[in-house]
């Protein structure tokens, strides 16, 4: 009896949870959990090019959801690290090294699909960071991490929707005055640039 009615609660608990979830790329069920941390902000867009060794324009190749996710626990079961890497067609490249056609990049984000204590279709985020659409067009300001790879400025300051068909970013970037003024600076600055790969829609 006590089983019964431990698989029932637990298919209330699921039902409940898909329920109350949000849609995520296409996926029903699931939320976005962000953690907080510190974030390195930038002033400007020249002082995020001056500091990026890649700027580049490009699109994801995959989905979010089908790609590899890592995420590493502390020894209480706390989350210390998760990221997701993506592979990133190049269009253009703005400066830094112009001989690789895809470059891999960290997306702060990874879905949890491993974890038997949480539903998994939730995603953990950076300080609110939005992943990369497949096929969706993208600016982005790249450094080298410790492990030579290359990761977005600012979580996400370095990382700009093109042709305006990225929802939730766009949300981020109306509720967020600073990054949005980073956006309006980095269409300024590289118009042109942009203009030879992807018409712009803010």
């Amino acid at each position: 009896m006590k089983k019964v009615l431990l698989i029932c609660g637990c298919i209330i608990l699921t039902v409940a949870a898909v329920a109350a979830g949000v849609k995520y790329f296409g996926t029903p069920g699931g939320k976005v959990i962000s953690i907080m941390g510190s974030i390195k902000g930038f002033d400007s867009i020249e002082e995020m090019e001056s500091q990026s060794s890649l700027i580049i324009i490009g699109s994801p190749e995959k989905d979010f959801l089908s790609c590899t996710p890592t995420i590493k626990y502390d020894d209480n079961g706390r989350y210390e690290d998760f990221f997701t890497l993506r592979k990133i067609k190049i269009d253009k490249v703005l400066k830094g090294d112009k001989d690789f056609e895809t470059i891999d990049v960290v997306e702060a984000a990874a879905a949890i699909n491993n974890d038997p204590f949480k539903y998994q279709k939730d995603i953990l985020t950076d300080e609110g960071y939005t992943p990369m659409e497949k096929g969706k067009k993208y600016l982005l300001f790249l450094k080298k991490n410790r492990n030579e790879r290359n990761i977005i400025m600012g979580v996400y300051h370095g990382k700009f929707n093109l042709d305006g068909q990225d929802a939730l970013e766009k949300k981020a970037v109306e509720k967020t005055r600073h990054y949005k003024n980073l956006k309006q600076q980095a269409l300024e600055e590289y118009k042109n640039e942009i203009s030879s790969v992807v018409p712009v829609t803010e």
